[in-house]
């Protein structure tokens, strides 16, 4: 899983429009596109983004990391 698909599941989960989440972590909605959409995103505002959802940065790096499989 990506961390744009963690955050969008995570707003989902937590029943948050864009608008919304992009207002708690005080940041632009189009900010708040860009890292759904899985464009490069400013450690500042993946850092907002998870205090908005409640989680520290890492949190939502692990939630988002993609187990490599053994052999690869």
């Amino acid at each position: 899983m990506t961390i744009a698909h963690t955050v969008q599941q995570l707003r989902q989960e937590q029943g948050f429009s864009q608008a919304q989440l992009a207002d708690r972590a005080g940041i632009t909605i189009g900010a708040l596109r860009n890292v759904e959409s899985g464009y490069t995103a400013r450690p500042r505002t993946i850092e907002r983004i998870a205090r908005a959802l409640g989680l520290t940065p890492m949190q939502l790096y692990e939630c988002g990391a993609v187990p490599v499989e053994e052999g690869y």
